[in-house]
């Protein structure tokens, strides 16, 4: 099913939206498949029974998944929250992991590096980084890039909450997996295009704001720009979605 969609973006979003196509236009594409990792970091638990996990960059490629699906080295092990890997084709440093643990909650924040020289986002700098999170750690996920790309496979990871802002670049999220219990999600997207797998096992709800852009699903119903899969109301599990995207397209795929 494809839908267009024309609808006028929100006027609070329209400065982000001005600056996120700056940056596009500027050449944001980074290639960190050609780079190779430079770095690694792990973070261990060190008594913490569910997490707080912000990613907040300025550009670059994310890759975040549980440990378990890690395609490289070392599956993550059982007293470990994170296993880092830092791809950068630069001179510039990689980015900075800052942790700690307060009432068995413990707080990760992965920014950029507090010694690297100021770097342009339009710059060749083939810098990206994938984070490998404990799939069985409660974790609140916060995924802030201002420019770039970010894939993300949630599936099997133990979410609590997620929020995901990308300024300018494309957005894959990866819900396929087993799912225990339910999740609310806020995706906000300045411009770029947004890519959903989802499972047909598990009901799903996407409340789309969009500005410019086609939305293309193989399953489910659009009603007054709200998204249904289909059998939502009977699942056991639900995913409540609430998507703004300022231009660009959607493409919602369903697997299982």
């Amino acid at each position: 099913m494809s839908r267009g969609r024309g609808r006028g973006w929100s006027r609070q979003c329209l400065p982000i939206l001005v600056a996120s196509l700056l940056l596009a236009s500027a050449g944001t594409a980074l290639a960190a498949s050609e780079s190779e990792v430079t770095s690694e970091q792990i973070v261990t638990l060190r008594g913490a029974t569910s997490a707080q996990v912000e990613i907040d960059l300025d550009f670059g490629q994310i890759r975040v998944a549980g440990g378990s699906l890690a395609g490289a080295g070392m599956p993550i092990l059982g007293g470990e929250l994170l296993r880092a890997e830092f791809m950068d084709g630069s001179s510039h440093a990689a980015p900075t992991i800052d942790y700690e643990v307060a009432d068995e909650v413990g707080h990760l924040v992965v920014s950029p590096s507090r010694s690297s020289s100021q770097v342009w986002p339009w710059e060749d700098q083939k810098t990206g980084c994938a984070l490998y999170l404990n799939p069985s750690v409660p974790t609140d996920l916060n995924v802030l890039l201002a420019a770039g790309q970010a894939t993300l496979a949630l599936g099997g990871l133990s979410l609590t909450d997620l929020e995901v802002e990308v300024g300018a670049g494309d957005v894959a999220l990866d819900f396929a997996g087993d799912w225990r219990s339910d999740l609310s999600a806020t995706i906000a997207l300045g411009a770029g295009d947004l890519k959903l797998r989802l499972p047909r096992d598990v009901g799903v709800k996407i409340d789309l704001e969009q500005g410019l852009g086609d939305v293309t699903t193989d399953g489910g119903s659009f009603e007054d720009n709200v998204f249904v899969s289909d059998g939502f109301a009977e699942a056991s599990v639900q995913l409540d979605l609430a998507i703004e995207l300022g231009a660009g397209d959607v493409e919602i795929d369903f697997v299982g």
